[in-house]
This record gives C-alpha cells, sequence and structure tokens, in this order.
C-alpha cells in the first residue's frame, strides 16, 4: 500500500512505513499502527535476509520467513519489533507507535554506547536501570496466561542461546536477558513462574558452568537477581537449589582469556562480580536467615576476595578513544563493586544478633575489610555520594562497639585514610563518624591509634565551623576529646594548637562567646578541659586571652558546681601571668567574695566542697599576694568586700568538720587585717553593715581558740582571736563614726573602740600574726 519501490533497500522502506504507522497512529488506529510498525521490522529483515516480501496480514509472519541468514543486528531488531507487537489491542494507546524499535536500535551494551557517543556521560550502570531501548522494547501482556507464556519463551531463549556457548550468541543472549528482566520489573508477580517451570534451576546451573562465557554468566545473574527480588517463594527456592554457593563463587570471576582487550576483560569480570553480588544482597536483605546462609556460604570470605584484587589505576578521560573509555568503564565498575560491598556487609551486620555482631565484626578484620572500609569512606566522600558514606557511618558504629580487638584495628586501620575528610562530610554522615569515634575513644589502646589517625584535628575543625554538626555531633565531638585529652597533655597541647580553646569557652559559657544556654552535659566536658589548657600555657597563651577566657573563669565563681576548678584555673592562671590575671580578680572582687557564699548553707558546710572551696580560695589569695609586686592588691580589694564574706566565714567556723573550720581560720587570718585599717573599712558604707557579721566571728573565734577539740583549729583560732576583735572593733567604729558623725563608744570583746587607737591595735594584732 505505501511502498512500490525496490526491496534492496530496507531501511528506506522502513522508514515509509514508519512514516505510514505515525499516520495512523494520529488517526486513532493505534492497532493498525502496531500492525505496520511490525511489518516494516519484518520486511526490512526480509529484505536483508534475500527472503519474499511478506503479506499484509503478520498473523503468520513466522512461516513466512526465513531468517538464518539474517545479520545479527537484524535478529535483533525483529525480537525487539516483535515483543512490542505481542502487546494485544487493549492495552495499546494512541502513543503506541513510540514503542516500536527499528533493527537499527539494536539493544547496546553500555560501553557500545560509550564508544559510540565518546563522552564519560554515556557509560551507564548496568544494573541500575536497562537501557531505555531494552525498556521500550519490552512490553509486558496483560493477560496472565499470556504473560507466562512469555516468560517461559524468554527464558528459554536465554537457556537455549547459553548452551550454545559460542561468542556469536552474545547478543541473543543479551536481548532475552534484558526483555526477561523488564518483564519481572514491570510484573513482579510474574517471577513466581520461572520457579514452577522449574527454570531457576536451569538458570543456577547455567551461571555455575565452568565454560559458560562471562558475558552470558552476567547476564543469567541478572535475570537470577531480578527473580530473587521480585518474590520470597523464589528467593527460598534459589537458596534451596543451591543457587548462593553459585552466585558466591562467581565473586572470584577473573578476566577470561579471549580476543577482546584486557581492560575489556576485566570490565567483563568486574560485570559478573557485580551480579554476583546483587544476587547475594537480594538473599541477605530478605531476613536474618538469608544472611545467616550467606556466612554460612563463607560469604565473607569471598567478599575479601574481591578487595584482594589489584585495583584498576585511576585514568583521566584524556584522549578519548576506546582505551581510555574501557578503562573510564572499568574503575567506574570497580566503584559500584565496593559500593556493593558494603551494602551486602552492611546489611549482613546489620540483621545480626547483638550478641553475634562481634563475631561477624572481629571475621571482618581478620579478613582486612577495615582498612578496606577506610579508602571507601574516602572515595565515597570526595565522590560527592552521600548515600553511601552515611550506610558506611553506620557500619563503623557498628563495629566501634565490638571486642578490643575490632576497635583497635578500626582506630587504626579505619580512620586514617578519613580522618582529613571527615568535617567536609555532611551533618548526618559527621554525627555517625564522631559516635563511632566516642566509643573508641572510652579504650585506651584504641585511643593511641586515633591519635595516630589525626583524628583530634578532625574533631577540632568539627566543633570549630557552626551549624555543621548537630547537637548530637557536638556532644559526642566534645566527649570525644575529653576522653583523648583529659590526661594527655601532649594531645592537649595539639588540640589547643587546632584551636580547641574558643570551642571550650563557647561549650562552657555561651555568654563568653555564644547565644543560649550550653547543656549541662557539654559544660561538664568542657570546663575541665579549658582549666586543664592552663598546663600547656606556652601553646594556649595568646587563644586564651582571644577567647576572654579569663572573664569565662571568673563567671563560673559563680556556678556552685564549677566554683572549685574555676579558683583552680585562675590560681594557675596567676602564677603564669600575675599582673594581668589580678587585675581582672580586683575588677571582679565582688564575684570572688560570692563564691564563699557556695559553701555557707548547712548542708554544704558538712560536706567535703567546703573544704575544698575554701581550700582553693586560700591558695588564690596567697598566690596573689606572693606573685604581684603591689601591696596586696586582690587581698585587700576582698577585705573591703567583708560584708558579703565575712556573713559566710560564720557557718564555716561552726562546722562538724574540723578540716572546715581549719579553713575558714586560714582565709580569716588572710583577709581580717585589711579590714582592720581605715581604707579597708570606710568605703560606700561597707564597714557599718560588717559590724554584725564581723562580732559575730571575733566571738566564734574566742570561743574555737577555747574549747576546740582539734589541736590545730584551736591553736589557729587563738592566733586569729586578736585579729577578728580588732577588725570588729574598727567596724563599729566606723559604723558609728557614719551615724553621729565620729566619737567613740563602748569596745567590743574588750577591745578599745576609740578610733584613734583602732588601727595600732590592728598592727599590733597584724605584727603577733
Amino acid at each position: 500500500e505505501v511502498w512500490d519501490g525496490d526491496f534492496e533497500q530496507p531501511e528506506a522502506f522502513a522508514a515509509a512505513l514508519e512514516r505510514r504507522s505515525s499516520a495512523n497512529s494520529r488517526q486513532g488506529t493505534p492497532r493498525r499502527a502496531a500492525r505496520h510498525a511490525a511489518t516494516a521490522v519484518a520486511a526490512a529483515a526480509a529484505a536483508a535476509a534475500g527472503a519474499r516480501t511478506p503479506s499484509r496480514s503478520t498473523e503468520n509472519w513466522d512461516d513466512d520467513f526465513d531468517f538464518g541468514e539474517a545479520p545479527r543486528e537484524t535478529k535483533r531488531g525483529v525480537a525487539g519489533g516483535l515483543v512490542a507487537y505481542s502487546r494485544p489491542e487493549e492495552d495499546q494507546g494512541d502513543d503506541y507507535s513510540s514503542d516500536f524499535v527499528g533493527f537499527d536500535d539494536a539493544l547496546p551494551t553500555p560501553l557500545a554506547a560509550a564508544q559510540r557517543s565518546q563522552s564519560l556521560d554515556a557509560i551507564e550502570d548496568p544494573f541500575a536501570a536497562l537501557p531505555e531501548e531494552a525498556a521500550r522494547s519490552s512490553a509486558v501482556c496483560t493477560s496472565s496466561a499470556h504473560s507466562e507464556e512469555l516468560v517461559v519463551k524468554l527464558a528459554d531463549d536465554l537457556v537455549g542461546a547459553c548452551a550454545g556457548g559460542s561468542a556469536a550468541a552474545g547478543p541473543a543472549v543479551e536481548s532475552a536477558a534484558a526483555g526477561l528482566v523488564t518483564v519481572l520489573r514491570r510484573r513482579p508477580d510474574l517471577a513466581v513462574v520461572l520457579r514452577k517451570r522449574r527454570r531457576v534451576v536451569q538458570l543456577v546451573a547455567l551461571a555455575a558452568a565452568p565454560s559458560a562465557p562471562l558475558e552470558a554468566v552476567a547476564a543469567v545473574l541478572r535475570v537470577l537477581d531480578e527473580a530473587v527480588e521480585a518474590s520470597p517463594e523464589v528467593r527460598d527456592h534459589f537458596v534451596l537449589v543451591g543457587g548462593l554457593p553459585v552466585a558466591l563463587s562467581r565473586l572470584s570471576c577473573t578476566p577470561a582469556t579471549a580476543s577482546s582487550t584486557s581492560s575489556a576483560a576485566e570490565a567483563t569480570a568486574a560485570t559478573v562480580r557485580a551480579a554476583a553480588l546483587h544476587v547475594a544482597r537480594a538473599v541477605c536483605v530478605a531476613g536474618r536467615q538469608g544472611a545467616e546462609e550467606f556466612l554460612a556460604c563463607g560469604g565473607l570470605a569471598a567478599v575479601a576476595g574481591i578487595l584482594e584484587a589489584p585495583q584498576p589505576a585511576t585514568k583521566s578521560l584524556a584522549g578519548g578513544d576506546s582505551a581510555d573509555l574501557q578503562q573510564l568503564q572499568l574503575q567506574r565498575l570497580r566503584t559500584q563493586e565496593q559500593r556493593e560491598i558494603c551494602r551486602l556487609v552492611t546489611s549482613v551486620v546489620g540483621l545480626q544478633e547483638r550478641d553475634a555482631r562481634g563475631d561477624v565484626c572481629e571475621e571482618l578484620c581478620r579478613l582486612g575489610y577495615v582498612g578496606f572500609l577506610g579508602q571507601s569512606v574516602a572515595a565515597a566522600s570526595g565522590a560527592g555520594d552521600r548515600a553511601w558514606v552515611e550506610r558506611l557511618a553506620e557500619l563503623y558504629v557498628e563495629m566501634s562497639s565490638g571486642s578490643s580487638t575490632v576497635q583497635e584495628r578500626l582506630a587504626e586501620d579505619g580512620f586514617a585514610p578519613m580522618a582529613g575528610n571527615l568535617a567536609a562530610m555532611e551533618a548526618p554522615a559527621v554525627t555517625l563518624f564522631v559516635k563511632s569515634i566516642r566509643n573508641l575513644s572510652q579504650r585506651p589502646g584504641a585511643a593511641d591509634r586515633l591519635d595516630g589517625a589525626r583524628v583530634i584535628e578532625a574533631l577540632v575543625r568539627i566543633l570549630t565551623k557552626p551549624g555543621k554538626a548537630t547537637r548530637a555531633a557536638e556532644g559526642a565531638a566534645l566527649q570525644s576529646l575529653f576522653n583523648l585529652c583529659r590526661l594527655s597533655p601532649p594531645r592537649l597541647t595539639r588540640a589547643v594548637r587546632t584551636g580547641a580553646i574558643p570551642v571550650l569557652v563557647r561549650a562552657a559559657l555561651p555568654s563568653a562567646g555564644g547565644s543560649g544556654a550550653a547543656p549541662a552535659q557539654q559544660r561538664g566536658l568542657a570546663v575541665p578541659l579549658l582549666c586543664d589548657t592552663l598546663y600547656c600555657h606556652a601553646a594556649s597563651k595568646a587563644a586564651l586571652w582571644e577567647a576572654r577566657a579569663a572573664h569565662a573563669f571568673v563567671a563560673l565563681l559563680r556556678d556552685s558546681a564549677w566554683v572549685v576548678n574555676a579558683l583552680e584555673a585562675l590560681t594557675m592562671w596567676l602564677s603564669h601571668e600575675p599582673d594581668a590575671v589580678e587585675a581582672i580578680l580586683v575588677r571582679h572582687a565582688d564575684t570572688v567574695a560570692y563564691s564563699l557564699s557556695h559553701a555557707t548553707t548547712a548542708a554544704a558546710a558538712e560536706s567535703a566542697t567546703a573544704e575544698q572551696l575554701l581550700g582553693a580560695l586560700h591558695r588564690l589569695v596567697s598566690a596573689a599576694e606572693a606573685a604581684t609586686e603591689t601591696a596586696a592588691s586582690l587581698r585587700v580589694a576582698l577585705g573591703r568586700r567583708v560584708g558579703l564574706w565575712g556573713r559566710g566565714v560564720v557557718p564555716l567556723l561552726r562546722s562538724a568538720r574540723p578540716a572546715v573550720r581549719l579553713g575558714a581560720l586560714r582565709l580569716a587570718a588572710q583577709l581580717l587585717p585589711t579590714v582592720g585599717t581605715t581604707r579597708g573599712v570606710n568605703v560606700g558604707g561597707v564597714g557599718a553593715e560588717a559590724a554584725p557579721a564581723l562580732t559575730e566571728v571575733a566571738r566564734t573565734v574566742r570561743r574555737l581558740a577555747a574549747t576546740d577539740t582539734a589541736v590545730l583549729v584551736r591553736e589557729m583560732a587563738a592566733r586569729v582571736a586578736p585579729l577578728a576583735a580588732a577588725a570588729a572593733a574598727a567596724s563599729v567604729a566606723a559604723g558609728a563614726a557614719a551615724a553621729g558623725g565620729g566619737g567613740g563608744g563602748g569596745g567590743v570583746l574588750g577591745v578599745d573602740a576609740n578610733a584613734a587607737g583602732l588601727a595600732s591595735a590592728s598592727a599590733s594584732a597584724s605584727s603577733a600574726w
């Protein structure tokens, strides 16, 4: 009807019929369009094979032609057209002509497509999706009986092509496998047909045949993978007939001796291994039973065999020739292979019971998997594969909770290749990796190996990037730093030089450089480390001042949980830089005096905290008096705040603990002499306010000197009593002078209240002390 030319021009004939089919499709006759499409393929194939022209009715076309002499590409095109034509009329839409595939659109392999386009982007992942031509050329019947027969026919075609064993059968194998995979992908319920018709056993036997070409083995494994994933019934039957050991045996596939280049042969072997990995993972992800079967069949050892294979050399797309593209495809297949190994092993470990996971992790370490794990993280991070990195991070967390052997191997081999890229990863992966570091840092042997992997620098970089890590990651990173640096000055020095001090100040005190309230857990980790940084003062001096750490320590004096740590840190810092630190302490003398109030409650006065607080405050005042050239400016400033600390000393002097009473007497002996001078008392009315407190102090000290059962307390009280009496008298006189404009008054505890004699009494008491 549409062609009166020479049938020796099959391409022109096919183009004319294709135009006619498109016109019919636009006119709303999809069945006729499909008929013309199939006629075009058959006629073109007949012309190419030298056969006669087919009749317009194509129902019995296979009886009219002999395609034995047709070219290979023609056969593949005809097969695609016939599969498209097999769809019944009720399932065809107006755009059915778009499903037509001519004989020039033979199904390409990924490598062939890349060679034609000379582009790296054209290299497709053979296991992520079928080529577009294969997806278009395999339509599925809606009739169940017809669909089952189609699956059986495609399976028989695959088995028959593979049984031939010749290289010429490769296209037929690829075409049958692609069609069958597409059918199963669109209709997973048809996978059970392979089991019912005993085709699974035949496919497993083909995959196990030693003489089978690697291309055929890869095609068979792809079909088995799709069938196993589609149907649990097929999966159980696959394991029952011994399919899993067959798939694992193909993980050791090496390039076969062939006329192709070594890169092409290696690419084919990598394709077989990837298909075998797909099948093994499909069995494992089904549940714990599948994972147990994988382990029982020696799956971990088979995977380790892949890791021991030599890696392909990295090659860039320089020349763009066929050899370059083959090498690039090989690299891509190798990367895909590594990704599948990680997914497989992660699934196996995750499906084990908690007690059994340790044994699996130890087996992985024995097989040398940890080093590959670190290299895979570095490669995935460099490639920007976020999902792969997170999957590996989950495995890191599992292995970090294993035995000491697993932890030490993971710390030594797992973090060295990827620690430098840790801060550049996405937040979810960073959180998981930091959690694994926290688990490892709790064991001394693993902590030493983490130090060699430069993990401390990575943790500091994570914490110094605002918003980079989640709150959970920040807490885990601080915990890791605490575990690694708390008892190791060299590690702490490295952390300081990397920039840890601003991070610690921000975590300890938000008001000193951050916003919001730092969690109590983070403060509990940051404050001890911040105090320890003073022991490596040479490395931390500039950073401490830049981060305003001195003001942070002063602010901590108002926190009852950290007042002792802050006093000890200020004492240490005062010994390094006395003038600068004492100037800050004098400006904040009210806060220093207020710190004593944390021990004045009834419960605190009877605890060891009061003893520690009094000792720390006594050492701070002593260090300030010994280190500075000024006339004890901190002691004088605290003496002027007698109204703040005077009331707090009395409960401590009455404590049932002798050590607390002794500490309170030592502190009073340091501060009372400064109260006995006019300069120390009459400042802003402090003297008048302090008179009742100092009177009570003097009365209590005199009682201790007379009746205390502790010898050291009784002797110290006898020495402090004159100082307390003189200070009380001076305070009363200052109060009277402020109230009545001068004048004397009665004595206080037998001390002359005359203002002129107070200074003399105080001076004599001080010199006696």
